[in-house]
């Protein structure tokens, strides 16, 4: 969304934008937030939800490491280390993927950050599982096993009851919309 909100602002530069980027959830309802994307829909609370968008995840190497031979099944994954999250510090069940594939059985090379992962990956680390809006920014990465590995999960666009109906969410809100509607290819895949 970063990239996104120079543009946003000139639309409407009277409203503040403060873009916090954390692995944990701020609480809506205790007003720590105007208005979260999250990765889970919430289920309670004062607060009006709705679905942003779907988005898929696949398993990406640098092109560096299979320029001679592009592995076609699991098994000839045992050669890679497996770029993903540290396990007991996964704030959301939605980013516990691993256990969703065969690739445990891997090397581990793991981050809390989806951005120190992609960073790994375009270095050559291994193979990750990554957004696809993420991974296929970068001509560098190769896409693997993509039958085999296909993650879905859903974007929720959550604000406070109170707040939602305020002239700067709404306007906000319609922009966001309009932008993912964009750009819903670099989402699923």
């Amino acid at each position: 969304m970063a990239p996104l909100l120079p543009e946003f602002k000139r639309l409407y530069p009277g409203i503040c934008i403060e873009l916090v980027a954390t692995s944990g959830f701020l609480n809506l309802n205790k007003r720590e937030a105007d208005m979260a994307i999250l990765l889970e829909k919430p289920n309670k609370g004062l607060l009006v939800t709705q679905k942003l968008t779907d988005y898929s995840l696949y398993l990406y190497t640098h092109q560096s490491l299979v320029e001679t031979s592009k592995p076609k099944t699991l098994q000839e994954l045992s050669q890679f280390n497996l770029v993903s999250y540290v396990p007991d510090l996964v704030y959301a069940p939605q980013l516990k993927f691993i256990e969703e594939t065969a690739l445990a059985q891997l090397s581990p090379l793991r981050s809390t950050s989806i951005n120190a992962q992609y960073q790994m990956l375009i270095n050559g680390a291994g193979v990750g599982i990554l957004p696809i809006f993420i991974a296929e920014a970068n001509e560098g990465l190769v896409r693997l096993l993509d039958n085999n590995i296909h993650i879905k999960r859903t974007f929720w666009l959550a604000t406070h009851k109170e707040t939602h109906s305020q002239a700067r969410f709404q306007a906000f809100t319609k922009w966001l919309l309009e932008k993912v509607e964009a750009s819903r290819a670099r989402f699923v895949g």
